[in-house]
Order: C-alpha cells, then sequence, then structure tokens
C-alpha cells in the first residue's frame, strides 16, 4: 500500500493545503454589515478633542461643556484639575461627565452594540489564536520536507510574532507611564482610562485579529511562493501502510482498533504502541509520520474550560494539525463525540460525529471513507 508520490502533486498538495489556512484567514475574519466600524473611530475621535487629556484619577472623566471642542482660549490644567489653586487654574467650561453616560452615548450614537462587539473580539480572538496554531503546525511538517531554512525560520518567526491582546491588556495601553505632578487636594493617586479610551480599546479588540488574520494570509502566501519556488529542489516523499489512531484518555479509541485490525485486516498505530524508552516524543511523533497512510483523530469531550463548554485533548489536537499537514484533509479524518465542542480552526473540515459513548455507530462510515481513499 506504500507508494511514492510525485514530487510536485506533493508540494502541489501541500501547497494547497495552505492556501485553504490562508483563505480561512481572509474570510473568516469579518465584522457583520451591520457594525460600521468606522463611524465608532469617527465618533471617539470626535469626543477625543473635548477631553481633558488626564487619566489623573477624575480627570479622565473630565471633557468640555456639550463634549464641544475647547475654544483656543481654554485649558484644562492636570496640576489643580477642577479646583483653582492660586496660580494654578483651568480655563474654559470643563465639566464632569459620568463614565457610563459617555460609554453608551459613543456606542448609541455609533448604533453599535457594546456587548455584542466585545463577544465579537473575544470570538475572532480565539479563532485567530487557534488559526495561528495550525500555521504553525503546518510549518512543522514542511520541515519536515524541506529543512528548517532560514527562510522557513523567518516566516515562523513572523507568524508568532503575531498576537491578539486581551481587553485588559488594550486597556494598559492608555494609562501613561512615569512620573505625575499634580496639587488637586481631589486626586486620589490612581490612574484610569477615559470612556472614549474604553470605547476606543473596545474597538481594537475587535479590529485586532482582523488585522493579524490579513497579515496570517500576506505571511502565509510568501510561504507559499516559496514553496512552489523551489519545488524541484525538494525531496521526494512517500506515505507509510498504517492507520494512525490519535486519542486522549478515553478508551473508546480501543473499539476503532478492534475494527481496523480484525475485520478491516489493517496496520494500526497510535502513540503508545511501542514502548518509549529512548525515544523524545519529537521522535515518536516524526516516526509515526513516516509510517501513516491515513489518520482517525478521535476528539472525545474531556477538557472542562470556564464556560463549560467540552473540548478534545491537547494532544488530540495537535496530532490533528500535524497529521491534516502530513496527509491532507481528506486523509486525516476528525472522529468528534457528540458534545465535544469543535475548535475554530476544523469548521467545515472532513469530520465525522458520533453519539457519545457509541463509537461503533460510525465504523461502517469509517469503512467507506477508506475505500474512498484507496486504502481498502
Amino acid at each position: 500500500m506504500s507508494k511514492n508520490l510525485d514530487k510536485e502533486k506533493k508540494i502541489q498538495r501541500y501547497c494547497n493545503r495552505l492556501r485553504e489556512i490562508k483563505e480561512i484567514a481572509r474570510s473568516v475574519f469579518q465584522l457583520p454589515n451591520n457594525i460600521n466600524i468606522d463611524e465608532l473611530k469617527s465618533i471617539i475621535f470626535d469626543i477625543s478633542k473635548s477631553w481633558s487629556q488626564s487619566n489623573a484619577g477624575y480627570h479622565a472623566r473630565v471633557y468640555y461643556n456639550e463634549l464641544e471642542t475647547p475654544p483656543p482660549n481654554a485649558l484644562f490644567n492636570s496640576m489643580c484639575g477642577l479646583t483653582d489653586i492660586g496660580f494654578y487654574v483651568s480655563v474654559g467650561d470643563w465639566r464632569l461627565y459620568d463614565y457610563d453616560g459617555i460609554l453608551d452615548l459613543i456606542f448609541e450614537e455609533s448604533g453599535i452594540n457594546k456587548d455584542c462587539i466585545i463577544e465579537i473580539g473575544k470570538e475572532f480572538s480565539e479563532n485567530f489564536e487557534n488559526l495561528k496554531e495550525n500555521s504553525l503546525t503546518q510549518i512543522e511538517i514542511l520541515k519536515l520536507v524541506i529543512g528548517n531554512c532560514d527562510i522557513i525560520k523567518k516566516i515562523r518567526n513572523q507568524i508568532s510574532k503575531l498576537q491578539c491582546l486581551s481587553l485588559v491588556e488594550i486597556r494598559k495601553l492608555f494609562i501613561p507611564s512615569g512620573q505625575f505632578i499634580t496639587r488637586d487636594p481631589n486626586f486620589d493617586g490612581k490612574f484610569y482610562i477615559a470612556p472614549h479610551q474604553e470605547a476606543d480599546a473596545i474597538r481594537l479588540y475587535a479590529t485586532n485579529p482582523i488585522q493579524n488574520a490579513k497579515e496570517l494570509a500576506n505571511i502565509i502566501e510568501r510561504l507559499i511562493d516559496f514553496v512552489e519556488s523551489t519545488l524541484n529542489e525538494l525531496p521526494a516523499v512517500s506515505l507509510g501502510s498504517k492507520i494512525f489512531i490519535g486519542h486522549g484518555h478515553s478508551l473508546l479509541w480501543r473499539e476503532i482498533k478492534d475494527f481496523i485490525q480484525d475485520r478491516l485486516k489493517l496496520s494500526w498505530d497510535e502513540f503508545n504502541s511501542i514502548p518509549q524508552a529512548g525515544f523524545s516524543v519529537k521522535e515518536r511523533l516524526e516516526e509515526m509520520l513516516e509510517n501513516a497512510a491515513f489518520a482517525l483523530l478521535i476528539h472525545t469531550a474531556e477538557d472542562e474550560i470556564k464556560s463549560q463548554k467540552f473540548f478534545a485533548r491537547q494532544n488530540v489536537v495537535h496530532e490533528t494539525g500535524l497529521f491534516q499537514g502530513k496527509l491532507g484533509f481528506n486523509r486525516a479524518i476528525i472522529i468528534r463525540e457528540e458534545g465535544c465542542e469543535e475548535f475554530s480552526n476544523v469548521h467545515g473540515l472532513t469530520q465525522i460525529q458520533f453519539p457519545k459513548g457509541n463509537i461503533s455507530a460510525i465504523f461502517e462510515e469509517i469503512r467507506k471513507v477508506l475505500e474512498r481513499e484507496g486504502i481498502l
């Protein structure tokens, strides 16, 4: 069953997988049509012109009257704030505003639901991190084919540096550092983000993953160009002869193993099928990748997160990326248990779902997939 693949077809297939990731990066991270992020940015900018320019205590909530742009002779003096102290005075009609009042006004005028865009930012950040991890996994597979050359190192580093900041981290960017001196008796010694800055932080929280996804797509495109330009220099590769079974702690994988071995008469492999003494995890993974002609990655509901959702074990998720990178999406099939949440970067990919605790219900479907791929 093991056969050498034509080198050009192998690389083109790999490039197609990279293109799939690139297209996901360019298509999935889109704001709904009813969210005009540019309008929100414009409103924030207009209100910022009326701000006191100070994050010290209550100063963060001080704006010019009616949120208008201060006249040229107006001045908010952070040395005294709204309390005149000798020579220190603030000139003009400066007012203390309610924090939530300003924040709500910004989102009302923009027509955007604040909670909705925060949720979008959270979802986009999680999706991007998963896509980024998938991309890095694909690069690890690429290194097995062409080696860890300088271009691959550079591209990997570029992808690794792409990060989605949390809302808390973005808020901190607005708070000035360094020494602050004031004689304002009402200063509480703390610094706060201004309400319009909070709105801007929320905007950035939603748009930062979008920008990262665009950059990721561009980096991947450069990687594809490099891989295809070195096509004739790449060594030939071959598929192995075994069915790899990736699994977590659940023992359901043994039923799959018995089905493959006893009924289909095929050879199988899994991480612990041979003694591990003397082998590193990396060496064992490379051996399994080399020996595999097909992979079944069993995602069972084992890891619970704070939202009380259950996901597959991280080792299975990692193996999923590795084998999809080596074998392609059609030969690395996700077997997902009912109740196990999908990771964002596997949405729409080939997978088979089985009833909770009843993996034998999909044996016939597995057999058909193996026939389709010429394994049987």
